[in-house]
């Protein structure tokens, strides 16, 4: 399912399912799918979290690069820098374990 609201410049964090894809089929937004290895990893965007592995969530189209943070105690932190242009961003990451007692 489609995280709660947009991410991003947004006309309202209260836009249904049907606004968010209609913005979609007009390249006003793209749909960001995000899945790690373990799942269950925090997903952060712009330093704000928006869910937990898999999710999928929608960006509006910007210029300005968006910072997609993944995180999961005891893995190495992710950083993804997107710039969402109208379509569809597969994020898959394969979390490395920072060792024991870490």
């Amino acid at each position: 399912p489609l995280a709660a609201g947009l991410s991003g410049q947004t006309p309202g964090n209260s836009a249904s399912a049907e606004q968010k894809m209609a913005l979609i089929r007009e390249g006003k937004a793209s749909l960001c799918t995000v899945r790690t290895y373990p799942p269950g990893a925090s997903i952060a965007v712009d330093g704000k979290k928006v869910g937990e592995a898999p999710l999928s969530f929608v960006l509006l189209k910007t210029d300005v690069p968006r910072d997609i943070y993944v995180y999961l105690p005891g893995y190495k932190l992710v950083h993804r820098a997107i710039a969402p242009d109208g379509a569809t961003v597969p994020i898959v990451a394969i979390l490395e374990s920072l060792g024991p007692n870490k």
